[in-house]
């Protein structure tokens, strides 16, 4: 899994599609919970930031939001948690610039 900066895109390194990702702010206690609720043969391999597939349910704080209510926080960093079968957990690491656009990612923290 990486993040695609120019895109604003989280993307599976393999083949697979990602089934959910845990969002957390690492800042304030603000955690988006992305679940695809779509056919697992449809399942892309990519969350686009900008637009979140309607067939995922996004969650914050424990309450269901409207897709596009999806919004980063400015001037923050963020843990990125993709959990999926009998894979081990694998975290990704953003930060965001004073719109709450990705402006850096890698995998270490």
């Amino acid at each position: 899994m990486y993040f695609d900066i120019a895109s604003q895109t989280v993307r599976s390194s393999s083949s697979k599609g990602i089934l959910r990702l845990t969002i957390e702010n690492d800042s304030i206690p603000e955690t988006f919970l992305i679940s695809w609720r779509g056919s697992y043969d449809s399942m892309p391999d990519f969350i686009d930031f900008n637009s979140i597939n309607e067939a995922y349910q996004v969650d914050k704080g424990g309450e269901m939001i409207d897709n596009s209510k999806f919004k980063l926080m400015p001037f923050s960093k963020y843990t990125i948690e993709r959990m999926q079968g009998d894979a081990g957990a694998y975290y990704l690491y953003i930060w965001t610039d004073g719109k709450g656009k990705v402006v850096k990612a890698n995998d270490r923290n």
